[in-house]
């Protein structure tokens, strides 16, 4: 289950959105990070055994990479606001 500390991290990273704030929670973030982690992976093999095409994905195959590529974007925020 996603714990309400992740859900408070990412509303706190959507309010603090830059490098300095990230580096003084960069635990915090890891721990959430595996977190959210381990839901997908308790998600994936439930849905496995429902549906056997699905094959060998891992919880990187679908998930999203944190920080944002900002090279394209008026947004400048470094970070996703989502896992």
């Amino acid at each position: 289950m996603i714990s309400k500390i992740t859900f408070a991290f990412l509303k706190a990273v959507k309010e603090n959105n830059n490098l300095e704030w990230m580096n003084k929670n960069r635990d915090l973030y890891h721990m959430e990070r595996d977190n959210f982690f381990d839901f997908a992976k308790k998600l994936i093999e439930a849905t496995q055994k429902i549906d056997k095409t699905i094959g060998k994905l891992s919880v990187k195959d679908c998930t999203f990479r944190f920080n944002k590529d900002i090279r394209f974007t008026k947004d400048k925020s470094p970070y996703k606001t989502n896992f």
